[in-house]
């Protein structure tokens, strides 16, 4: 009312006051942000109006928690053991570049959690008739072509894998999502995760995101079997 400006981290009513930026300091404030008394704020700030949540922002001292908590805030899946994943590499970034955005680290989440690079490169995969299915994909550069056959992409493309030599990775369960139908109503996204064990009965989850359902079904076990290699 003054028009005197606000310092950024003046408490309570400063703009950065709710912010945090070290992984602690992250992991308090995000396990007490729905609590009246937070792990680093005497009130709730609703109570004079703020009706912002503690914002978390990504450093090259924050860690796992905040990658968890940016990527679920976004409204996509993850889980702890991909959050892990992610971050050496957005600390890294943030060590080159500072503060990373949402935007940045959605990015990273796109690029090394849904398109994960390695020895298989999936080139494509097509309906022959019910049932039967034509995969095609690279290993380590050399072209393969199999058929397969199952109830659904996903069977028939581990039973083309199987055929073709690679079986190494069992299917647990999988799980699809739609992503922006609230913006894109029927034409939204579609997001798959498998989760898959390795001969170490270890569980790896393959994720992909694709506007065919069954497309993205396999490219995200070619992106399991990227990271079990």
């Amino acid at each position: 009312m003054s028009r005197v400006k606000i310092y950024e981290k003046a408490p309570l009513i400063g703009p950065e006051a709710l912010a945090h930026r070290s992984g602690i300091h992250q992991d308090g404030a995000i396990k007490t942000k729905e609590m009246d008394f937070g792990a680093y704020r005497p009130i709730n700030p609703q109570i004079i109006g703020r009706y912002d949540d503690e914002k978390i922002g990504f450093t090259s001292q924050s860690g796992k928690t905040a990658i968890y908590d940016i990527i679920k805030a976004l409204k996509y899946p993850i889980t702890i053991q991909e959050s892990i994943y992610l971050t050496p590499v957005a600390k890294q970034l943030a060590q080159d570049k500072g503060e990373l955005s949402n935007e940045e680290i959605l990015d990273l989440y796109f690029n090394k959690i849904c398109n994960i690079k390695g020895e298989f490169e999936f080139i494509s995969f097509k309906f022959i008739e019910k049932g039967v299915y034509d995969l095609f994909f690279n290993y380590k550069g050399e072209r393969k072509e199999v058929l397969g056959q199952g109830n659904g992409p996903i069977d028939a493309c581990l039973n083309a894998l199987s055929k073709a030599g690679f079986n190494k990775l069992k299917l647990s369960y999988y799980k699809q999502y739609s992503l922006d139908s609230d913006i894109k109503g029927s034409g939204a996204n579609a997001m798959s995760a498998v989760f898959m064990t390795d001969d170490k009965n270890q569980e790896i989850i393959g994720r992909a995101i694709d506007s065919s359902t069954a497309l993205a079904n396999v490219k995200a076990i070619f992106n399991a079997l990227n990271q079990a290699c």
